[in-house]
């Protein structure tokens, strides 16, 4: 069964703002990125239940994050409901 993974407003911009940040440094770079994002959010919609839960998640409500890092180490999270 396939989830619906939905930035907020909030999650775009700061995609955004990284995004825009790497590729003023190397447009290459933030392409690659954003790729590894996006596959990120599409491995998320598909198979939720092999990421763990995150913090922030209720009893009620389950909140599955994903975690990616750069070749650098930089860390991302990203996380659906």
């Amino acid at each position: 069964m396939r989830f619906r993974v939905e930035l907020t407003r909030r999650a775009r911009a700061e995609v955004d703002a990284i995004h825009d940040w790497l590729a003023a440094r190397s447009p290459e770079g933030a392409k690659r990125w954003y790729d590894r994002f996006a596959d990120l959010v599409r491995v998320l919609g598909d198979t939720p239940e092999m990421f763990s839960t995150a913090p922030e998640s209720g009893d009620l409500t389950a909140i599955r994050q994903a975690i990616f890092k750069t070749r650098k180490g930089r860390r991302y999270r990203a996380s659906s409901s």
